[in-house]
């Protein structure tokens, strides 16, 4: 294994969303996985014909067995040792916006079943406040966007290897749709071209190495193009 990510945190803190991001980046995502499977998982990615090489593991107070945690340097340190770089990163925000984000969601606080939910969340800090003080990274996420949130993880997870390339998307509209400036205004796109007069190549531009291209249609029956 060459890179591991884990992620941990308080519950509303935005670790769906950063491991979302990481998703997105080429990370082989687990949520919620006990820290005394860690080691079945490296070995499992190893011996994988996908050849999983970047892995992101969401650890958090969801696990049943909560005493486990409280071992977790040790844990931390034998990982370490099987994997060519190992990157804590623990999530956090402050009491009010987590009440604020779950009273949005109107989901329940793990620890928040049987006790209001501000006890709750102080029971969780104390809990996971050893990950915590062995995280790498550390986020507060009280005042970020979600896009904030994905551009600080993927700059966590770059590496000298990584390539990223732009992803460009063409849209193409039908003959019949291609004067309504209305529906154009809505696609809210970066820039947009009229290619009615200009004869069509049938070589790529030069540039066009350089984006992953995503070509969508909005190709309608009965109209031309």
């Amino acid at each position: 294994m060459e890179r591991i990510i884990i992620l941990s945190g308080l519950s509303g803190s935005g670790k769906s969303t950063a491991a979302k991001a990481l998703e997105d980046l080429g990370f082989f995502c687990v949520d919620n996985l006990p820290p005394e499977l860690l080691f079945s998982f490296i070995d499992l990615c190893g011996k994988s014909l996908t050849q999983i090489k970047k892995a992101v593991v969401v650890i958090d107070i969801r696990i049943p067995v909560k005493d486990t945690l409280y071992d977790f340097e040790k844990v931390l340190g034998k990982i370490r040792k099987s994997a060519k770089r190992v990157d804590l990163v623990f999530l956090e925000c402050s009491d009010e916006a987590i009440v604020k984000r779950y009273k949005e969601t109107r989901r329940i606080h793990p620890l928040g079943a049987e006790k209001p939910l501000p006890e709750g969340i102080s029971e969780e800090k104390r809990i996971l406040s050893d990950i915590r003080e062995l995280s790498d990274n550390r986020i507060d996420t009280t005042t970020l966007s979600v896009h904030d949130l994905k551009a600080i993880v993927a700059k966590i997870a770059e590496t000298s290897d990584d390539k990223q390339t732009p992803l460009l998307t063409l849209l193409s509209l039908g003959q019949p749709h291609r004067h309504n400036h209305s529906q154009c205004s809505r696609l809210k796109g970066d820039c947009s071209q009229d290619y009615r007069n200009k004869r069509r190549q049938a070589d790529p531009p030069p540039y066009a190495s350089l984006f992953r291209l995503q070509v969508r249609s909005s190709r309608r029956r009965g109209s031309g193009f």
